[in-house]
């Protein structure tokens, strides 16, 4: 029998599953940047950039960035203020 863990029947946050680096594209995402932006900002290849992306919509149970980004914003992950 396996012990329940502590705090079920907490909903949980669909972002908590996220590593920091997939939080922070979401982020990026959210804040209107696009893949090509994020790789050069983040210093990693397009490549990589998509695959979190990927990533991200698979865990989050989406089907687009559009989805990523609204769920997101509805469980915390803040636009940043334009400059």
């Amino acid at each position: 029998s396996q012990e329940p863990e502590a705090g079920a029947g907490v909903q949980k946050s669909p972002l908590a599953k996220l590593t920091p680096r997939e939080k922070e594209i979401l982020g990026l995402l959210a804040d209107g940047v696009g893949g090509g932006h994020i790789a050069r900002k983040l210093s990693l290849s397009p490549n990589t950039v998509r695959s979190h992306i990927q990533n991200i919509r698979a865990k989050l149970k989406v089907h687009s960035r559009l989805e990523a980004v609204t769920l997101a914003i509805r469980h915390g992950i803040r636009r940043s203020p334009p400059e």
